[in-house]
């Protein structure tokens, strides 16, 4: 997956196999490592499968990695490189159905309140984490199947013009739009 920052045209891309995140500065050609690169691990500065990418330009001046085979989400600075230390803002190391656990989160992206959002594959749900919380709440899903209010495998999401949550429901072969309501 890709993510862009528009303001800088940086493109940040994920590599799965090198468990890393690179960064092409202004749409240049040479990639530069932003997160990762460190092997296969779960320290702070390594990814087990990275999957999703989110820059948030907006709202948080902050890179979101998904990391699937770690269950978490991982925050870095923009200006971070493979020697920088993320911060775990979603789940753990350990998969998990409970609220402050995911399994195989997916993709990740940043409301205008700064909320975090996480498609949690294996978990059949979308997860919204307020800042500095330890815990999330189910808003989409939470049990597979094939009913209007059920996820198989979330994959990507995104807002709309709207802000109606657009899930990419893999499993499924459809998107789904919701319409949230704040907490």
């Amino acid at each position: 997956m890709i993510s862009i920052n528009q303001i800088t045209d940086d493109i940040y891309v994920v590599s799965y196999d090198d468990n890393a995140v690179y960064k092409f500065i202004g749409g240049s050609e040479t990639a530069v490592v932003a997160a990762g690169s460190n092997g296969y691990g779960n320290a702070l500065n390594q990814f087990a499968g990275p999957n999703g990418v989110y820059y948030d330009y907006l709202y948080t001046n902050a890179l979101y990695v998904t990391d699937t085979r770690n269950h978490r989400v991982m925050k870095f600075p923009p200006d971070s490189t493979s020697a920088t230390y993320g911060t775990i803002v979603a789940g753990d190391d350990e998969a998990g159905s409970g609220a402050n656990q995911l399994n195989n989160p997916r993709s990740t992206l940043i409301d205008s309140q700064g909320t975090l959002y996480i498609s949690d594959g294996d978990n059949n749900r979308v997860q919204r984490w307020l800042q500095n919380s330890s815990s999330g709440t189910t808003v989409v899903g939470g049990t597979k199947g094939t009913a209007s209010n059920q996820l198989d495998f979330p994959e990507q999401i995104l807002f709309d013009k709207y802000n109606n949550l657009l899930v990419v429901d893999r499993s499924n072969n459809r998107v789904q739009r919701f319409k949230l309501t704040r907490c």
